[in-house]
């Protein structure tokens, strides 16, 4: 079974049977928020020397590494298809409160500095790994694809997999009205620059041919990211 399915399954199921937990789960990520609880934390789930490949798990907007994706990559880890894959989950800053300065309120970096530290780990934590695959929530989606576009060529042909939950990869276009409460926000509206560049360039790079396994997942009750925004702004078609 491929392994872009066994994940997508892992955490629709998960999805399913925790949907009750959903406010408990907001109200838990809303205090880490406050607090800066997790940031740039960098969980290990497995790491073999004789491993070859790594799936990176890559939270979203005020998610964090130990729990955004819930028990998926234990679920991996018990799965002998993953055999020869190593398991990490990247935490980043991100939290919901306004830019005010630092000591008052964090600063979020922009999108465009959160894909910058992924790209720095590829390159040197994880430089050793031949394949490397992707799965990430909401504005993780986002960073990730910025960080594969600025690969350079023989980084960017070891991404195997890439999954997408959740990530309005078009933009939001509530967010353009919330764009001065922080530069997350401002890089997540349809209209920022951030989110022409990233299209306009996956379109120059890519041309209608994605190089690695590629899915992307939209949320059919989501009223925050528009299943066109999941759906229908990357193209679909792989080598």
């Amino acid at each position: 079974m491929p392994l872009s399915t066994i994940i997508t399954g892992a955490l629709l199921d998960i999805a399913k049977k925790h949907a009750f937990e959903v406010g408990e789960k907001v109200a838990h990520s809303f205090k880490d928020s406050a607090t800066g609880k997790h940031i740039g934390q960098l969980i290990n789930y497995r790491s073999q020397k004789e491993y070859n490949n790594i799936v990176l798990f890559v939270h979203g907007f005020s998610g964090d590494a130990a729990e955004t994706f819930g028990r998926t990559p234990e679920i991996i880890l018990s799965n002998p298809e993953f055999d020869g894959w190593d398991v990490f989950s990247i935490g980043h800053s991100s939290d919901i409160f306004p830019s005010i300065g630092k000591g008052l309120w964090s600063v979020n970096p922009d999108i465009t500095k959160i894909s910058f530290y992924l790209k720095t780990l590829l390159q040197h934590q994880f430089g050793h790994y031949d394949r490397v695959a992707f799965v990430a929530h909401s504005m993780g989606g986002l960073a990730v694809q910025r960080t594969i576009l600025d690969l350079s060529g023989p980084d960017k042909h070891k991404i195997s997999h890439l999954l997408l939950f959740g990530t309005p990869s078009n933009g939001l276009d509530k967010a353009y009205w919330f764009r001065f409460w922080n530069t997350q926000v401002k890089d997540l509206s349809s209209k920022s620059d951030f989110i022409i560049k990233l299209r306009n360039d996956w379109n120059t790079q890519f041309n209608n041919k994605i190089p690695f396994a590629f899915k992307t997942i939209a949320g059919s009750k989501d009223d925050f990211v528009s299943v066109t925004s999941s759906l229908q702004a990357i193209c679909l078609f792989n080598d």
